[in-house]
């Protein structure tokens, strides 16, 4: 489920918890449990939302992109 809220948050500038949630089809309170586990990896940041001090965005770091490069390096074509 990590893989799938990387590829949303990549996605776009920036998501809620309850938008990542929604798309997902899982609660908010396991996306926020996965989350924070991006988060203290470093792959992850959570940032406040500017319209809406209230909400939390979650946003890919530059490490993300970094493993993400060397994970499709790794991977072989299929024959």
């Amino acid at each position: 489920m990590q893989y799938e809220i990387l590829m949303l948050v990549s996605r776009a500038d920036g998501l809620s918890i309850g938008e990542v949630a929604g798309r997902l089809h899982r609660s908010g309170a396991f996306i926020t449990i996965e989350a924070n586990k991006l988060v203290e990896r470093g792959i992850l940041q959570k940032a406040s939302d500017p319209a809406d001090g209230r909400r939390v965005l979650l946003k890919n770091t530059s490490k993300v992109c970094i493993s993400w490069k060397g994970w499709l390096l790794t991977r072989r074509p299929h024959q």
